[in-house]
Formats: C-alpha cells, structure tokens, sequence
C-alpha cells in the first residue's frame, strides 16, 4: 500500500521541481532546494487548504505562509483554489458533509454566502495575481494569510532524493517478496492438531461447538500472559485464517483500568466538574479523514 502512495508524491515532486527549475533557467538536475527544519512536535500545514505539508512545498521567505502542491498546481492552472468559497476549505467541506444533517448543510450555506460576499468586497483579491508571467507564485496578500511582498520559495522538509530512495526501496521489497500461499481456512490449524486441551492445568481450547466429523469444534483460548513466543505464532495463524479468538485475562494486566460502573461514574463527575466554560481552549488537530488541520474545543 505504501508503495503507491510514494509514486504519487515523487511524481507530484518531480514536475514541481521541473517548473522551479523553468522559473531558474536551470536544468532540473542543478536545482538545489533548502531543506526546512521543523520541531519534533509541529506539523507542517498549508495556508490555503489546511492540509498536511508531506515534503516539497513552497513557502514565502518574509513570513510564515505555505502553499503545498495541490493548491500551488491550482494556481499554476489559473484557478484561485476554492475559486469565491476559498473562505471554507474544500477538505473542510468534505469533513463537514460526512455529518450529513440538515443543520450543517444549512450552516455550511450560510458560511459560503458570507464568505462570497467578503471575497467580492475584497479589493486586493481583485488585484493580486497569484501566478506570475515566469511561473513564479506571489504570496498571497495579508487577507488571505501570506504578506503581499516577494514569491513562494520551493522547499522541502526531508533531503531531496530521500522519498525517491524509499519508493526504489519499496519497489525492492515488493519484487523480492515471497507471497504465502492462499491458506485453507477450512483446514484444521497445525499447532492444535494433538493438541492436549489442558496446558499446565490452563486450558487452551475452549469447545464451542458438538459437531461430528468437524475439525473446528474448538476455539483458540490464550491468555495475554501466554501470548509470548511460539504462542504468538500460533496466534497468528488462527488469526490469519479468519478463526474467532477468545483472548482472557486481559483486564487483569491493565492496572489502572477499571470497567466498574460506579468508579466509571465517579471519573466522569470528577473531570465533569473540573471542567468549566472558562476553561475551554481551542486546541489544533488532525482529521483522520483527510489529514487537514481542525480546531477541538476541550
């Protein structure tokens, strides 16, 4: 699944660096690109869309605004990303509508009609011009996050050639990889074969069902205490097969778990209580659904 997804981005990469290398009068082998550095714990997000920075991006060198590759190929063509609803993020709408309800299809028009009227009003979207006549792209006027003054900068976040070196890695994993043969999930499991259902006095197999002639009357039953070493082979198999697994003892490893109504009860009440309006912050973060940056109220 990776490897794709590694094609993809080199791909995007290497025509981005073909029009940087235009804009220079170079050749796309002589263009040197500055590697950004990022703290541990920062994201890098794009201005426009607000969605995750994987590499190559370009940035404006008076301030902090960057533009990734999808939006800058937008620009490219001509198109204003979002055109007069770049107000709302297009990944933005689409985390929105996975709600499906009346009322946020109602506020996502009304949020569109506000931002249409802001935007016609705007004179200095009327007069910037994102793309300019050597394919250079201007920063974006203070309206619209950026600083109106000098061109986006390609950059990049790892060493240039480093996603090309994974995708020829991945590649060569793939064509050295032995793909196992399609497993019978009718046959009977090899390690439970002479099995004794008692293993130090801990059962191991647990019987669920009385069939004759059957060679899955019983389920696999570990404890995660025995899920260590050749057990955990044997885990995998049944579970590579599709077989149900009943795994026991897991509560007990887990001491500062409890699954007791009442102690459940008393923990919400108490992080209820500490809680109060005044205290809520608005705090950034990731959608699983489209890796855009959202704003959670805790």
């Amino acid at each position: 699944m990776l490897l794709p997804v590694l094609e993809q981005i080199n791909q995007d990469q290497r025509i981005e660096l073909e029009i940087e290398a235009k804009i220079r009068g170079e050749l796309p082998s002589e263009v040197l690109i500055q590697q950004v550095e990022f703290g541990h714990n920062k994201q890098s997000i794009c201005n426009n869309c607000k969605t995750s920075i994987v590499d190559f991006h370009r940035s404006c060198p008076h301030c902090s605004y960057n533009l990734c590759l999808t939006c800058c190929s937008e620009f490219f063509r001509g198109v204003f990303p979002g055109g007069n609803k770049s107000y709302i993020s297009k990944y933005y709408n689409r985390w929105k509508a996975y709600l499906c309800d009346d009322q946020a299809l109602q506020e996502m028009k009304q949020l569109t009609s506000v931002g249409s009227t802001r935007l016609a009003s705007c004179t200095s979207f009327h007069q910037w011009k994102a793309c300019n006549d050597d394919g250079s792209i201007s920063c974006p006027p203070t309206e619209f996050g950026g600083c109106g003054d000098g061109h986006l900068d390609l950059r990049c976040v790892f060493p240039s050639s480093w996603t090309k070196q994974l995708e020829i890695s991945a590649e060569e994993i793939v064509c050295s990889y032995e793909f196992p043969e399609i497993l019978d999930v009718s046959s009977p499991c090899s390690l439970c074969i002479g099995m004794d259902h008692e293993i130090g006095k801990i059962k191991e197999l647990q019987e669920a069902a009385n069939r004759e002639d059957s060679n899955d009357n019983f389920l696999y039953y570990p404890t995660v205490q025995g899920l260590h070493d050749d057990n955990l082979e044997h885990f995998q198999k049944h579970w590579g097969r599709g077989h149900p697994i009943i795994v026991r003892n897991v509560l007990q490893g887990m001491s500062d778990l409890s699954w007791d109504p009442i102690v459940m009860f008393c923990t919400y009440l108490e992080r209820s209580s500490a809680k109060s309006e005044n205290d809520k912050k608005a705090v950034k973060a990731t959608s699983c659904l489209d890796w855009c940056e959202v704003s959670t109220i805790h």
